[in-house]
């Protein structure tokens, strides 16, 4: 998660692309295990977990495919990932929580969200 030289490239470029999201570089145990405690005063604790799982799953199934892992790779899967529990939001009438949840993470992708 760490070691690999394409792995750590794209963890630098995450904590760019998401510098809303991370303001501290990330730890080498926060990029394996995620923030191993809630920081109460992180307004943006669950934004940085959510893109770790979706990065860490991301790592794991490029290595399954033998595929070298993106950007634009990591992206598209987050996407993936939003537009499913979009299609669920609106099932159940919870666009705006949907979004609200999204936002950061949203924005920093440049797509933003509705006005």
């Amino acid at each position: 998660m760490i070691e690999c030289p394409y792995i750590a490239d794209l963890w630098e470029v995450i904590e760019v692309e998401f510098s809303n999201i991370f303001t501290e570089k990330l730890t080498n145990l926060e990029k394996e295990l995620g923030n191993p405690e809630d920081k109460g005063d992180d307004e943006f604790f669950m934004d940085k977990h959510l893109l770790q799982l979706i990065f860490r799953q991301y790592i794991y199934q490029c290595n399954l495919d033998e595929s070298k892992p993106t950007f634009t790779g990591l992206a598209c899967k987050i996407r993936y990932y939003e537009r499913i529990e979009y299609k669920i939001a609106v099932k159940h009438d919870e666009v705006d929580r949907h979004f609200r949840k999204w936002e950061e993470i949203l924005n920093s992708l440049s797509i933003g969200v509705p006005a």
